[in-house]
C-alpha cells in the first residue's frame, strides 16, 4: 500500500533463450498508460554468457508517479501482472512458455 502522491514501481525479470517478452496486464487486460504521462513503462534487456552460451535477461518496469486513487478503480486495488512470454520455433512449431507474477497496488488517500 502507498500513501496518496508516493512513487512505487513494480519491476519484472525473465531469462531466456532467446528473450522474452514481458507485458504489463492491469487486471486481465493489456495495459499502455498511453496517454498519463505520471505512469511511465520502462524495460532493458542485457545478456550473459555461461557455459551454455547466451542467456537473455528482459526487466520491464511499471512506476507510478505521484500515486492517485484514480490508480485503481475499487476498493480492493488493482491487480497488475507481469506477463513474460519465452517463444521457441524450430522445424514449423512454436512452443510458448508464459510466466505471470501478481501485484496488487493500493493508494491510500
Amino acid at each position: 500500500m502507498v500513501n496518496e502522491g508516493q512513487n512505487v514501481t513494480f519491476s519484472c525479470s525473465a531469462f531466456g533463450v532467446p528473450a522474452p517478452t514481458i507485458s504489463w496486464r492491469r487486471d486481465g487486460v493489456e495495459f499502455s498508460p498511453s496517454s498519463d504521462t505520471r505512469v511511465v513503462l520502462h524495460s532493458e534487456e542485457t545478456t550473459q554468457v555461461d557455459h551454455m552460451g547466451p542467456v537473455y535477461r528482459t526487466t520491464r518496469t511499471l512506476t507510478f508517479t505521484n500515486a492517485t486513487d484514480s490508480d485503481t478503480r475499487n476498493t480492493l486495488g488493482d491487480m497488475y501482472q507481469c506477463v513474460a512470454i519465452n517463444s521457441v520455433g524450430g522445424s514449423g512449431s512454436v512452443e510458448e512458455s508464459e510466466d505471470v507474477e501478481d501485484f496488487t497496488l493500493f493508494v491510500r488517500g
